[in-house]
C-alpha cells in the first residue's frame, strides 16, 4: 500500500469512528501498518499528529451540530463526541 492509499484508509477509518474512543494504535491496526509509520506519514502530510487530527475533527463536527441545531443540549454533544 502506498503512502497516499495508507493516508486515505486512515482518514476513512478515523471519520467513521469519530464518536468512539479511537487511538492511534487502532487506526494503525485498521491500516495494517505500524503506529510509527502512520504517525510519521501524518506529521509529514497533514502537519499534525493522528490524535490532534481526531480531536480537531470531533470539535468541528460538534460545532457544526450545535450551530445547525440550537435546541441541542451542549452536554449531549460533548458526551457524543468525547
Amino acid at each position: 500500500m502506498g503512502n497516499m492509499e495508507l493516508l486515505a484508509t486512515a482518514l476513512e477509518y478515523m471519520e467513521s469512528h469519530l464518536e468512539e474512543d479511537v487511538r492511534t494504535e487502532d487506526v494503525a491496526t485498521a491500516c495494517f501498518c505500524a503506529k510509527s509509520t502512520l504517525e510519521k506519514l501524518f506529521r509529514r502530510v497533514m502537519n499534525t499528529s493522528v490524535h490532534d487530527y481526531t480531536v480537531r475533527r470531533r470539535m468541528m463536527k460538534a460545532a457544526k451540530l450545535l450551530h445547525g441545531n440550537p435546541e441541542v443540549n451542549v452536554l449531549t454533544v460533548a458526551l457524543q463526541f468525547g
